[in-house]
């Protein structure tokens, strides 16, 4: 492009310098296991431990935890677990491996994790029951979870992260087959979920819906999840980011707070479309992705004008196959009636 067609982005300030902190994060995949520092907030990842059986008698395995001995029945990949005087029964999957058993320890108590690989047409698989064994001696499952399963596709799988007294238990889930991508976050206070949240889509590749990072703005621990997804014409999927304040077993939703966030997206998109060579790629996915993120970040009108302007340059310098077929007004009353529905 000549210097004449780059279209700078416009110089708008849109939080008043010293009102907005810097936001701090971490990404996901680095916590490492024990403490981690953000910024003034402390978070603990958990890595649950495998424990081996003492003992395998048929299709019992004995395992000692802290001094109590624990018995899994994997007959029929149907299981039982036996303690003491007690006895609790689950179903496993016809076709897996026998159980693994893990733990790990909050707040004094310890949890029983039962892993079962799992084989399917969709492919391997790993499913998980969570148990408690309480301080006061008791074998439970854990309230909430009674009959959730996690099944993991190809992922990043869960992690186990403690913040303030309560345990965030985050599962990602994709299935190459049809794409289908899920996440799941549960809140657990001591031996109870107190709240849930899920988030699904249709995308080419695990990384596309995921919890991105932790962070912290204006001294509260936030979420960043890129979950929000718009589909706004056939082939092209846009998902922009979510931010969730955590705050006492609660999951917040407030974007509002992070507009300039979105802004920052939204000119690296703009930096994107004017550098790359478009004869060779697709410049309508970078389009749409930057429209999307300044709408969030309260500029409205600025995307639109902006969408149309670059709509009609772009394809008329660099047409796409079908291009000449999709209008431009019709696109935004689709993103407009979408970006309605996730309110």
């Amino acid at each position: 492009l000549s210097k004449e067609e780059i279209k700078l982005p416009e110089v708008k300030k849109e939080i008043k310098p010293g009102i907005k902190k810097e936001v701090i994060e971490v990404l996901l995949d680095e916590l490492k296991e024990g403490e981690n520092r953000i910024g003034n907030i402390i978070v603990k990842k958990i890595e649950p431990t495998e424990v081996k059986p003492v003992a395998i008698r048929g299709n019992i395995g004995e395992y000692e935890i802290n001094g109590i001995k624990i018995k899994v029945n994997n007959e029929n990949h149907e299981y039982t677990l036996y303690y003491r005087d007690q006895k609790l029964n689950g179903k496993g999957v016809l076709n897996g491996d026998p159980f693994k058993v893990y733990i790990f320890v909050y707040k004094d108590n310890t949890y029983l994790i039962l892993s079962q690989t799992v084989y399917s047409p969709m492919g391997t698989n790993r499913v998980h029951k969570f148990y408690i064994l309480s301080a006061d001696a008791h074998l439970k499952p854990i309230k909430g979870l009674e009959e959730e399963i996690f099944i993991l596709f190809e992922s990043n799988g869960f992690i186990i992260v403690e913040h303030n007294g309560f345990l965030y238990i985050i599962n990602s889930t994709f299935s190459s087959r049809n794409g289908h991508s899920s996440i799941s976050i549960y809140a657990l206070d001591k031996d109870t979920i107190k709240s849930k949240s899920y988030f699904e889509a249709f995308v080419d590749h695990p990384d596309e819906l995921r919890v991105i990072a932790l962070g912290e703005r204006d001294k509260k621990l936030f979420m960043k999840i890129n979950s929000n997804v718009i589909y706004p014409i056939p082939g092209y999927t846009v998902l922009t980011n979510e931010y969730y304040f955590i705050d006492n077993g609660l999951f917040i939703k407030n974007n509002s707070k992070f507009k300039d966030e979105y802004f920052k997206e939204a000119l690296k998109y703009n930096e994107i479309l004017q550098k790359e060579n478009w004869k060779e790629h697709n410049w309508l996915s970078p389009l749409l992705s930057k429209t999307i993120n300044l709408i969030f970040a309260g500029e409205e009108e600025r995307a639109w004008r902006e969408f149309f302007e670059d709509f009609a340059k772009f394809s008329q310098k660099y047409p796409i196959k079908g291009i000449e077929k999709e209008d431009p007004n019709k696109i935004k009353k689709e993103i407009q009636k979408q970006l309605s529905d996730l309110e």
